[in-house]
């Protein structure tokens, strides 16, 4: 009997000495644990105002971000493609951090603004070609005036050159006339279309400025042209734009 009241007693002193171990144990795995949590969430707070004043410093101000860990979400919209791809270059600058720009989406752009891209890409590519000696415009010439007119209508404020050329046939004073000729028709098919008056210059050129051997007929017809030129002080703000 006084056997097992011993064995009891000595259970219970090593009972009551291995619970403050494992109470100190569970404490000790739970400061380990906050301080780990102290550890991320700085970085990730840091890593996200990092970001911020990232986009902001770019314009992308209606863009949110919002840190998980190593991975940057980013939310909100953009006005095309090319402002998500320099979204996507901002990855470039937070080494070891993963990119997410799914969520933002394009917004459509002002109607203005796509016509005022568009009318950049198409005036260099936009010429019409004629016949020796005519100032006719063909079916294709036409197509093409068309076109022009419908950007043109929705920018009233900007002022196109019409610059008209010929080939080295004929005399200088024969060829300015004809030049002038041929923008002449150019403007006043335009005008037809819808145009502003105000807004088109109409200049004939003669045999200034080839773009093909005169030497030859092929490159004879590509020198009886018009071609369409933004006037200058329109020109920078287009492409500011």
């Amino acid at each position: 009997m006084q056997t097992d009241e011993n064995t009891t007693a000595k259970q219970s002193v090593a009972a009551s000495a291995f619970l403050p171990v494992t109470v100190w144990g569970v404490i000790g795995y739970l400061l380990l644990l906050l301080l780990a949590l102290t550890r991320i969430t700085p970085l990730e707070k840091r890593i996200e105002t990092r970001a911020r004043c990232q986009l902001t410093a770019a314009g992308f101000d209606s863009v949110q971000v919002q840190s998980r860990g190593r991975v940057l979400l980013l939310r909100g919209t953009v006005r095309d493609s090319v402002d998500k791809l320099a979204l996507a270059e901002l990855g470039g600058r937070f080494p070891g951090v993963r990119l997410v720009i799914d969520s933002t989406r394009c917004a459509l752009p002002d109607p203005r603004e796509q016509a005022r891209r568009d009318l950049v890409l198409l005036l260099p590519r936009q010429r019409l070609h004629f016949p020796s000696g005519s100032t006719v415009i063909d079916a294709e010439g036409r197509e093409s005036l068309n076109r022009l007119a419908v950007l043109l209508s929705k920018l009233p404020d900007v002022d196109i050159e019409i610059a008209g050329y010929t080939d080295d046939s004929g005399s200088p004073a024969q060829n300015l006339h004809l030049s002038q000729a041929r923008a002449d028709s150019v403007r006043r098919t335009l005008i037809s279309l819808g145009c502003s008056e105000k807004s088109l210059v109409a200049l004939g050129y003669g045999t200034l400025n080839p773009v093909a051997d005169n030497r030859t007929p092929q490159g004879q017809s590509l020198n009886r042209r018009v071609e369409f030129h933004l006037l200058q002080e329109n020109t920078d703000a287009l492409s500011d734009r």
